[in-house]
């Protein structure tokens, strides 16, 4: 008489199909890690603080790669594959209107099209391979890759400035250990337009979809005709005024003297009187 199989290697049998193709599917849809972020090398640890503080966020993007997106275990450092011999760092005014200074900078993001987006940007401005500002090369233009596979061609104009695919270089440093760093006027490849282009994705707000739903649009009532407001009567002139110009008058034009009340008929009479009688003599 056969032996039955158990139920339970029935059962595994039977879902086997079923966690190859799941295992299949998570598979497929795991994003590509991409190339890890070279490393800084010796001299340009000893440098970055500064860099750090008095120069563009270049320098504190890669700081925040090497420190979040570095792979998990141990670093050998000293291979010429995982440390940046030539660093392309745009400068300070070629980083200052990238992103609105009032607001977030995407290329620090933690979601995995941000963090794509932070690694490219880095690995589009390092190289490899060291070349020194004062290489004969660069006379006649010479062409090295970056860490992310493209192309960046060193040429020098009439001038005697050196330019790296047409961006002027603003100044250079050379490092020890064979290690240059190339201040850029401006940012290379296509990276200003896809960090615009994920700022205004990350932070323009849907408010069709808004939890609260969309904005309340609110008309006022009419309240019917509009009658003209009626108008104040029109104030006299008080006598307080009239005294006020009187005496103002008088401060204004001292040299035609003060401008006596007219008399009344008495008056004159009176002073008329007085001025025709017997003047007492004086006291001896």
């Amino acid at each position: 008489m056969a032996r039955r199989p158990p139920a339970t290697g029935l059962l595994v049998r039977a879902c086997l199909p079923f966690l190859l193709l799941l295992v299949r599917t998570a598979t497929a849809q795991e994003p590509s890690k991409g190339s890890a972020v070279p490393l800084m090398t010796e001299a340009l640890q000893e440098v970055v603080p500064a860099y750090l503080r008095d120069e563009s966020s270049f320098w504190n993007l890669w700081q925040y790669s090497l420190e979040h997106d570095a792979p998990r275990g141990p670093v050998i450092r000293g291979s010429a594959s995982l440390e940046a011999k030539t660093v392309l760092a745009p400068s300070i005014g070629a980083e200052m209107h990238l992103v609105p200074q009032d607001a977030g900078d995407v290329r620090f993001g933690t979601t995995p099209a941000l963090q794509a987006l932070r690694r490219d940007y880095l690995l589009d401005h390092l190289l490899p391979e060291s070349l020194a500002p004062s290489d004969p090369r660069i006379s006649t233009g010479v062409s090295l890759n970056t860490a992310s596979g493209k192309e960046v061609t060193f040429t020098k104009d009439e001038t005697g400035g050196v330019r790296v695919n047409g961006v002027a270089v603003e100044r250079t440093v050379s490092l020890a250990g064979d290690t240059y760093v190339y201040f850029l006027s401006d940012i290379l490849f296509d990276n200003r337009h896809r960090v615009t282009s994920a700022f205004h994705r990350h932070h323009d707000i849907d408010l069709a979809n808004d939890p609260l739903g969309p904005p309340w649009t609110w008309r006022c009532p009419s309240l019917g005709p509009r009658h003209p407001l009626p108008q104040a009567p029109q104030a006299y002139p008080s006598p307080q005024l009239f005294q006020w110009h009187y005496r103002s008058s008088e401060r204004l034009h001292p040299q035609s003297g003060p401008r006596r009340r007219p008399r009344s008929s008495g008056h004159r009479r009176l002073q008329d009187k007085t001025s025709h009688a017997p003047q007492p003599a004086p006291l001896e």
